[in-house]
């Protein structure tokens, strides 16, 4: 009966849990006899992903390892984390967990920390740890979303996913047709000129797409009609907390600090002139302003439809959101056709900021057998399943190596190296203080700078258990 044999990356930094683990694997203790073997389940759940990428990688550690059984789940995402976390109570697993990234301060303490030397033996690697190895392994952002408030590595990471701007060229066309219509039978080529040229594709600054307003909204009476962009929105449009949290750092204000137990995103910063201003409170007022009645960006408000129904039906031009909202469009609206841009910059001198998120990969401490999972997921973390797993899903690549090498001839994978994640510790109630934020303002009256301050509290209440188990008791 073959046993369960872990690669070498995997094997001395847990040997003494492997004495009695390979016992087990070898001599089948669970069922109280030594002549029965025993069958170690590794059960792999994700969120919209079909099994296809895996499959090889699967029936060849199968193979090798006949005492172990790989089942697949794929999941959508509306009940996954609710589903995830009773399955693991009731001890059914998942052994092999993909969550998204702004999950892992939430679920740190049900994941097994990577062993130092599981990318290999540190001795043969000039003592680098887990930690070390991820740092060389994948884009900064991207790095430390996986690393814990201990320093050590929690999963690892594959299909990393782009805030993109959606558009409908079709729109963009009308609209300058509307706009030439109006110029009479003998419009110059001054008139015309620079209105095509802004309307011959979405804007790629904030100042172009403001630009554009006028041209793509449409208003009856008070009613708007169609829209420029859906932007402004906390429960009409896709991913709003997110598109804030891009535009925060597009104004140049970091989230939480780097230890993650306060705020920063409502803090005062100098400018080069001397004067003082909130980057963040500049980036909620620009975000709300594009659905507040009496300012000149309005034109999106929450009594318009979903942003998807309403870009499915040529109601809006312009839509924000990561790649989920393109396949569930196809899938809801098959004949209609659109296009995408990178997010729109504030200028095109700077380097440009993007935001993304990605699935990282885990081993729960629920497992049957730990050395197992470590061992399936060290497989499945191979480059050449990674690579094949982002095309399959239409995503890109979230290792160093490969974007690095993808980066001159592709947009998205030069733009991931230096894109930017949001840490959520309680990524619910995170997410929720930011589309409050948005509502306080558009709905309910609040100033940007109240709201921002409100918002600002809320987080911080949820990082002060951090805080408070980090600061010392007095003696």
């Amino acid at each position: 009966m073959p046993i369960l044999k872990l690669p070498p990356v995997v094997k001395t930094s847990i040997s003494v849990f492997l004495v009695g683990v390979m016992g087990l694997l070898a001599t089948g203790c669970a069922s109280g006899t030594s002549s029965q073997a025993v069958n170690y389940p590794i059960r792999v759940w994700r969120f919209n992903q079909s099994v296809d990428p895996f499959r090889d990688t699967f029936n060849q550690f199968q193979t090798a390892h006949s005492n172990v059984t790989i089942s697949y789940q794929n999941h959508t995402l509306d009940s996954y984390e609710l589903d995830a976390l009773a399955s693991l109570a009731s001890q059914t697993g998942p052994e092999l967990w993909s969550i998204p990234s702004d999950w892992i301060s939430d679920e740190q303490d049900r994941l097994v920390a990577l062993p130092d030397n599981f990318f290999g033996e540190p001795s043969q690697n000039n003592n680098q740890t887990a930690t070390d190895r991820v740092k060389k392994l994948y884009p900064p952002d991207v790095a430390t979303s996986l690393i814990g408030t201990d320093n050590k590595v929690y999963g690892l990471a594959s299909n990393f996913d782009l805030l993109r701007l959606y558009y409908n060229p079709d729109l963009f066309s009308q609209s300058f047709n509307s706009y030439q219509r109006s110029l009479g039978s003998s419009p110059s080529d001054s008139q015309i000129r620079p209105v095509q040229e802004l309307l011959s594709a979405p804007g790629k600054t904030w100042d172009q797409i403001l630009k554009q307003i006028p041209y793509l909204t449409r208003k009856s009476g008070g009613s708007i009609t169609h829209s420029a962009i859906a932007l402004g929105g906390a429960d009409n449009t896709p991913d709003a907390q997110d598109v804030l949290a891009l535009l925060m750092y597009q104004n140049g204000t970091e989230i939480t600090s780097s230890d993650h137990t306060r705020t920063l995103f409502n803090t005062q910063q100098g400018t080069p002139s001397g004067t003082r201003v909130r980057p963040g409170e500049n980036a909620l007022s620009f975000y709300s302003s594009f659905a507040v009645p009496n300012n000149a960006n309005y034109t999106w408000n929450p009594s318009l439809p979903q942003a998807m129904d309403a870009f499915g039906q040529g109601e809006v031009a312009m839509v924000i959101a990561y790649a989920n909202f393109g396949s569930q469009l196809k899938s809801k609206y098959p004949q209609f056709q659109f296009s995408t841009a990178d997010v729109p910059q504030i200028n095109t001198t700077d380097a440009p900021v993007h935001l993304g998120r990605f699935s990282a990969d885990t081993v729960t401490k629920a497992a049957s057998s730990v050395n197992a999972g470590l061992s399936l997921l060290h497989e499945t973390e191979q480059a050449i399943v990674v690579n094949n797993l982002a095309r399959e899903s239409k995503l890109r690549s979230p290792l160093l190596s490969t974007l690095t090498s993808q980066a001159n001839d592709d947009a998205q994978s030069k733009a991931i190296l230096t894109t930017r994640t949001v840490y959520k510790k309680n990524h619910t109630q995170f997410d929720a203080s930011f589309l409050q934020m948005i509502r306080d303002v558009v709905q309910n009256g609040a100033t940007p700078a109240g709201a921002l301050d409100v918002g600002a509290q809320k987080i911080n209440e949820i990082l002060t258990p951090r805080l408070q188990a980090a600061t010392p008791k007095p003696s």
